[in-house]
């Protein structure tokens, strides 16, 4: 097994890559519009290899990251001082991708696939030592791949960490009004007197954004400073991507417009993936988006739209956990594996243990809260999430 660390998805061979990902939304076309918007410095394309053929994939990148900004008591000092408690970090993953993104060649024996795995992981360590990288970083494992990514990842000295988890909502219903009837008295009429004061908002579907980029990053930065939770800038979007999607990934993609009175007041990008909706992210102008409640008239129109068209599953992102859940959302647990490296690799095995319990943040509540995982109900319809690992 040979492995490669390109500088872009696009120094890969184009073909194999594309069969890797078989028509995957979050696939080729993403990847290189958002290699494209952060200028590529520090995006990165690891590759494994066997007997010259391509068997694995998986973007990386590149960041400094403000730890104090995830720990309780702590955040107020990251904002202060952005720059005590930076860590430089290697990682596999993109940070606006809901899966981890590593692909394996399909029809690979259990044994070869582990092997491709630790291939790309190999691809991790190098780029991590070439940078001189504190911490290695493997984003967004779900359960499933969890169970068998482990072991491995254990054994190179690596150590989970529970992340947030991404939301999803059945939608089996042949009406929008069976929707609403599933929803107990109050939270339908919670929801309906929230839509019905957005009613001076138009609404504008599969909008073209030529012309919109300056006001479209406006409202995404406006909604991230406004999060609960943030990764010293590590969650910001640039201001190229959303323009790099459209033009590479348009099939998989499309952007709904809020405007008051002609005003841009909101927006949200969305992907569709198989069975899935993907409402990937949302800017909002405040206060006016709250005040005319477009965040639930988003959510309204997007989940009307799945039931019209057919598609079962909406998947919500993180965050916002009380709402989702409210809507009919289960949750889907998701793993952060991490690894010290240079100064930090002595103390990191005395951390370990402590990493383990720690949820990336601790005012989640709904980590107490098991009903709300799809995990602790498996008899019941679960959510088609991309899976790293399958049978050979």
């Amino acid at each position: 097994m040979k492995f490669a660390v390109q500088a872009s998805i696009a120094d890969a061979e184009g073909g194999a890559v594309a069969d890797l990902y078989a028509d995957r939304a979050e696939g080729p076309g993403f990847i290189r519009a958002w290699e494209m918007a952060s200028g590529g410095e520090n995006q990165r394309f690891v590759t494994a290899t066997n007997s010259g053929a391509l068997v694995a994939a998986s973007p990386a990148f590149l960041t400094k990251f403000n730890w104090l900004s995830i720990m309780p008591g702590t955040k107020g000092l990251a904002r202060r001082d952005p720059a005590f408690g930076r860590i430089s970090m290697a990682g596999l993953g993109l940070v606006q991708a809901s899966e981890l993104g590593l692909r394996l060649k399909r029809g690979l024996s259990a044994s070869d696939q582990s092997a491709a795995f630790g291939g790309i992981v190999d691809g991790l360590e190098q780029l991590g030592e070439r940078q001189r990288s504190n911490f290695l970083l493997i984003k967004d494992l779900n359960d499933r791949d969890a169970a068998i990514a482990g072991p491995i990842l254990a054994r190179r000295g690596f150590a989970p960490m529970g992340a947030l988890p991404q939301a999803f909502l059945h939608l089996p219903f042949g009406s929008m009004d069976a929707y609403l009837a599933s929803l107990s008295r109050n939270r339908r009429r919670s929801l309906l007197r929230n839509v019905a004061r957005a009613k001076d908002v138009q609404v504008e579907t599969g909008a073209d954004i030529s012309g919109l980029v300056d006001a479209l990053h406006g409202l995404s930065e406006q909604t991230r400073q406004q999060a609960a939770v943030q990764f010293s800038g590590l969650e910001a979007t640039p201001k190229a991507f959303f323009p790099a999607i459209q033009d590479v990934a348009s099939k998989h993609c499309w952007f709904v417009l809020y405007r008051l009175e002609g005003a841009l007041i909101g927006f949200t990008f969305n992907m569709i993936d198989g069975r899935v909706h993907y409402a990937k992210s949302i800017g909002l102008a405040y206060p006016q988006a709250l005040e005319h409640k477009v965040y639930f008239l988003n959510l309204f129109k997007t989940i009307e739209k799945c039931i019209t068209a057919g598609i079962e599953w909406l998947a919500l992102g993180q965050l916002a956990y009380d709402t989702k859940l409210a809507l009919g959302c289960k949750l889907e647990k998701r793993w952060l594996y991490l690894k010290g490296r240079g100064i930090f690799r002595p103390g990191f095995g005395l951390v370990k243990p402590i990493i383990t319990r720690l949820p990336l943040d601790p005012s989640f509540k709904p980590f107490d809260r098991p009903e709300a995982y799809f995990a602790n109900n498996m008899s019941g319809p679960q959510p088609p999430v991309n899976t790293i690992f399958g049978p050979g």
